[in-house]
């Protein structure tokens, strides 16, 4: 089992190819394993504000910005009796050297450069390349047994050793599946399905500075909701997200399904009836995709991006977590790699960064959809304060003492920290995190203590029996 790597990375996306960039760049052997052959299609292609400054790090921004048409500028919401805009350039109107916008393009365009710099930068990337599963000494990972897809399904599978291993899988976390329990459902957030295609056809794509070019809209049950937004220049990426209880005993196949929520949600149904409005993709479905992970990192493995855990995409946040966790963590592994450390402390603080991150966001994602989708509900202290049911006095002395903490602040600062909330580029210091990071623990405790109740209720039933 000598290591022929010093790091094997399983899964080629953004946090892969991340990942495999800045390591090589640094003089590590390294290896991506992909299941795929690029160029593929991927939805998620949305970015928030930390693409252009990633994208800088890794030495692709040039190249991104010249295959990029469409400029993001915020966020649009679409409910049935009102909207509002976010504007990215009102957080940064204060500092101009700043970027205003972001990109906005096909996954499979983003992926493939990304994946290909990788390569330029000395990591070897193997396409269609399955990762049966991950090779333990004892409780240390050591490396992956592998199926190379292109030679038929009788070749027997193949080993490769590492000295870590980085699981950038996905969805379909590698480790995750054979650890046990250790991906679990996010209990704040209902089950959802997702249904999405592309669309091109004989529409106009503005790219001026006040044109929004990302629409959230709200059905009219205010629990479901469509994502619009162009991806190229007469290309569009729809898809609605529905609590899967609304779909329940529902009879008809994803396109069905799909036009008749368009039907009864504004902007959306007026878009289907373009004329000559061509679908240029199959229809796709994701269901059950709020999780986390309970352990992050382990002896000689580490998981990053949607392997870590994956959120309702409401606010566009999952690249972002994925390009954040592969910096972290090419930072320890870095260090670990040079001088064969443990770095606990290191590895404790980014399962703790991480865990927080999914929890504070899950929270922001729960209270909206409480609310009916209404950013003007979410944004309203009473409103979080008289709609939260408090498991302890407590908890509503801490969301107290933090909200004053909030409006202590300028109405510009906490514009500001509002907008990185809900872009998911949380800095030290945001107070208006601190708030929902205490609705996070309050709802922890809330469940522990309905478990508390199960648990006596079942015991007296036990006795009566």
């Amino acid at each position: 089992m000598t290591p022929e790597y010093d790091v094997i990375i399983i899964g080629g996306g953004p946090s892969g190819s991340t990942c495999a960039t800045l390591l090589a760049q640094r003089g590590r052997k390294v290896v991506i394993i992909e299941r795929e052959k690029f160029p593929r299609f991927h939805i998620g292609e949305s970015l928030t504000l930390f693409a252009p400054r990633a994208f800088r790090k890794l030495g692709v921004y040039e190249e991104l910005a010249a295959a990029n048409y469409v400029r993001k500028r915020g966020l649009e919401f679409i409910l049935p009796d009102k909207s509002k805009k976010i504007y990215f350039a009102e957080r940064w109107k204060h500092e101009p050297h700043l970027p205003t916008w972001t990109f906005q393009m096909a996954r499979s365009k983003l992926d493939q450069i990304l994946l290909r710099n990788a390569e330029r930068h000395g990591a070897i990337v193997c396409e269609q390349h399955a990762v049966h599963e991950v090779l333990f000494d004892g409780d240390r990972a050591v490396g992956v047994t592998y199926r190379p897809l292109g030679e038929g399904p009788s070749v027997e599978p193949r080993s490769v050793y590492a000295r870590w291993i980085i699981d950038c899988s996905g969805q379909s976390g590698v480790i995750n599946r054979q650890l046990k329990n250790n991906c679990v459902n996010d209990l704040l957030l209902d089950d959802k399905i997702s249904i999405f295609s592309h669309w091109t056809g004989d529409f106009d794509i503005v790219n001026s500075e006040d044109e929004l070019n990302f629409k959230l809209c709200v059905h009219e049950n205010r629990k479901d909701w469509f994502w619009w937004f162009p991806i190229d220049r007469n290309l569009v990426s729809m898809g609605v997200v529905i609590d899967r209880h609304s779909v329940k005993n529902r009879e008809g196949d994803l396109e069905q399904l799909f036009f008749r929520y368009a039907a009864d949600t504004p902007f959306i149904r007026d878009f289907v009836t373009k004329r000559n409005l061509i679908r240029t993709e199959k229809f796709r479905s994701v269901k059950d995709f709020s999780y986390r992970s309970k352990r992050y990192y382990g002896n000689g493995w580490v998981l990053t991006g949607d392997s870590a855990g994956f959120l309702d995409p409401i606010f566009s946040t999952g690249l972002q977590i994925a390009f954040n966790t592969a910096f972290r963590v090419v930072e320890i592994l870095d260090k670990v790699l040079d001088s064969q450390v443990n770095a606990s402390a290191e590895w404790a603080e980014y399962s703790a960064t991480v865990d927080r991150l999914y929890r504070l966001n899950s929270t922001l994602v729960y209270r909206f959809y409480e609310a009916g989708i209404d950013f003007e509900k979410v944004g309203s202290a009473w409103y979080l304060l008289t709609r939260t049911k408090w498991a302890t006095p407590a908890f509503l002395i801490r969301f107290l003492w933090h909200g004053a903490k909030v409006i202590m602040h300028p109405p510009s600062v906490i514009r500001s920290w509002a907008r990185d909330v809900l872009f998911g580029n949380i800095q030290p210091g945001n107070r208006i995190a601190d708030v929902f990071l205490v609705l996070a623990e309050n709802y922890d405790a809330l469940r522990q203590l309905r478990l508390a109740d199960q648990k006596v209720r079942e015991h007296f039933v036990e006795l009566e029996v």
